[in-house]
């Protein structure tokens, strides 16, 4: 019998019940037995891990045997899963950061001082490693290259093949649901759908399916204020308090600051209890009471923090300013002239209303398959979000708004010139292959995409997802090296490995960060979201493991073998467990592209 055989003949012990684990935590919560505990980790586990990546001679404890056959791995095509919770919860954190994980491995212990040395350089040469996430999901491109360079005649195939890496290995729920147009001079050069618009799939995504804009509608409720502007029915420098009636400290914060999110409203949408409401029809005044008591996050003007609340509150202003509803105002001076046929406020499902069939969208649940949307009602999210549009459409606006018949030249300018956070007006700005690029993300329940125009050769990548499945961000700036003639990274998508659910006792318990995490990264980021991490716990239930932040939910984990753990999304992350001597955890690092979060088992 094989070493792996018989570790799958280990006792689970279970999660324990309600009063076992009432005395478990009690017994944590001894000050001295923490201090004991924590004494017997290596706080430089995080570093050992790096070096095993690193050093391919080092054994490897928990191997699986040699000669392993395709029937001890599960074939990802039966089974699928989404970002779900964790992605949701560690999003501004790690997840969102753009981090994607590579995998390291539990050293056996005969193994940990002659990786210790390495791991050190390896980690502490180049410092913690850690950035803040980017809160505009902006692309990154070279800087250097032709615009108007011509346009590969291949693209369609490439596009494609992109595509298909999506769900390759993870099954049919990771599979790319939506559309993609390149264009160039106002006119498509790559058009293509993929994937179902409705959750019956029995219609396809085209160009022409029109997708909820989510965080896209900012940069047209931008253009209204500069319209109105340039229309001298309101001044950039007015405060809020001359639009919105009784909002508390509204003569302290301008409309500029609104639209440049430098007024320190705190965001409506992060609201703990917001999912409780989302549904409900609102009228501005009303759905503006919901945040207006909120305490500012800083003082106007001395920061940067992007908020739904600004550009909500830059829709009531668009109200007050023109005497129109919001909807009819963009309708009326936005969409028209721009000849958008397919785009509206809200929802319109009947394609013979509005011309082209509208997307609905998919998130994940707990099984790891697609569900419908909860139910939203747009008007919830105004100016901030609740405008719908085809691709299509979208590249008649870029055509429309960049060349000219939408504002004024100083307000064109005004809106596409970066800040010193990147941002200009409803658009991140940046530079690549020789020329500026504008950029923004569309996202909303069920919903993803990403927007990118670049201005000197007047080129417009489109992505459009009716799940969130996929990362449309990545696959809009994968599909823009392609067309300026780079090759991006292909997605791998890792291989679940079978163990056996006996062996699950070994990895469960509370870990909780590292004195050595805490020094490495606690001056790095937001302290609230990264204290969050502070306590996390690893939880069996039925042939299934998971990963507990406590109040954020579980996510399933998937193993890899070696001790090592994946999280099946579009963020990389991944767990690997340290083992003692008897094949029992005690310490993990939740491992990232450029950092390694150290936890120890308590």
């Amino acid at each position: 019998m094989r070493d792996g055989d018989i570790d799958s003949l280990d006792d689970s012990l279970g999660p324990p019940d309600d009063a076992e684990q009432r005395a478990l935590d009690a017994w944590r919560c001894d000050p001295a037995m923490e201090t004991m505990v924590e004494s017997i980790i290596d706080r430089d586990f995080a570093d050992r891990v790096v070096a095993a990546e690193t050093s391919p001679e080092l054994r490897l404890a928990d191997d699986p045997p040699d000669d392993a056959d395709s029937a001890n791995l599960i074939n990802a095509a039966n089974s699928t899963s989404p970002l779900r919770r964790w992605g949701r919860i560690a999003g501004g954190l790690l997840l969102g950061a753009g981090m994607a994980a590579a995998g390291g491995y539990a050293l056996a212990p005969s193994d940990y001082d002659d990786a210790l040395a390495t791991a050190a350089m390896s980690v502490d040469a180049d410092g913690p490693g850690y950035a803040e996430p980017d809160p505009l999901g902006r692309p990154q491109f070279r800087e250097t290259g032709t615009p108007g360079a011509p346009i590969p005649e291949d693209l369609d195939d490439a596009i494609a093949s992109i595509v298909s890496d999506y769900g390759a290995d993870w099954g049919p729920a990771f599979k790319f649901h939506g559309s993609i147009v390149v264009a160039r001079g106002g006119e498509l050069v790559s058009s293509q759908g993929f994937g179902w618009a409705d959750p019956d799939d029995t219609v396809p995504n085209t160009v022409s399916t029109r997708y909820r804009l989510g965080l896209l509608t900012e940069q047209f409720t931008a253009a209204a204020v500069l319209q109105l502007r340039d229309r001298g029915e309101l001044s950039l420098k007015d405060p809020v308090s001359k639009f919105v009636s009784n909002y508390p400290g509204g003569e302290r914060i301008t409309v500029g600051q609104l639209l440049s999110h430098t007024s320190g409203i705190p965001n409506y949408t992060a609201l703990p209890y917001f999912h409780t409401w989302k549904n409900e029809a609102h009228t501005t005044e009303q759905l503006v009471a919901r945040f207006s008591s909120l305490p500012l996050e800083f003082s106007p003007g001395t920061d940067f923090s992007p908020s739904n609340a600004n550009y909500y509150l830059l829709g009531a202003v668009v109200e007050s300013a023109s005497g129109m509803p919001y909807g009819e105002y963009v309708q009326t001076h936005l969409f028209e002239p721009a000849g958008m046929e397919q785009s509206s406020f809200g929802d319109v499902y009947d394609d013979a209303a509005v011309g082209g069939e509208q997307a609905h969208g998919r998130v994940w649940n707990d099984e790891e398959l697609l569900d419908p949307a909860d139910p939203i009602d747009m008007s919830v999210f105004g100016g901030a979000g609740g405008l719908v549009s085809s691709p299509v459409d979208l590249v008649k606006w870029n055509e429309a708004l960049y060349g000219g018949r939408i504002l004024s030249k100083q307000s064109l300018t005004e809106m596409t010139e970066a800040s010193e956070h990147g941002y200009g007006y409803g658009l991140a700005v940046d530079h690549g292959y020789g020329q500026r690029v504008f950029s923004f993300p569309a996202a909303i329940d069920g919903f993803n995409g990403s927007m990118l125009y670049f201005d000197q050769d007047d080129t417009t990548v489109l992505v459009m997802c009716n799940t969130e499945v996929v990362p449309a961000s990545r696959v809009a700036q994968d599909v823009a090296m392609l067309v300026y003639g780079d090759t991006p990274e292909r997605r791998s998508e890792a291989h679940e490995v079978k163990i056996a659910p006996s062996t699950y006792s070994r990895y469960v318990g509370s870990y909780r960060l590292t004195e050595d995490t805490w020094s490495r990264y606690a001056q790095l980021t937001d302290p609230e979201r990264f204290s969050m991490l502070q306590e996390v716990h690893v939880r069996a239930y039925g042939d299934r493991l998971y990963f507990d932040v406590p109040g954020h939910g579980l996510t399933w984990m998937h193993p890899m073998g070696r001790g090592r753990f994946f999280f099946k999304d579009h963020s990389g992350n991944r767990v690997t467990f340290e083992l003692d001597e008897a094949k029992r955890a005690r310490g993990l690092v939740l491992r990232s592209k450029n950092a390694a979060f150290a936890f120890t088992r308590k």
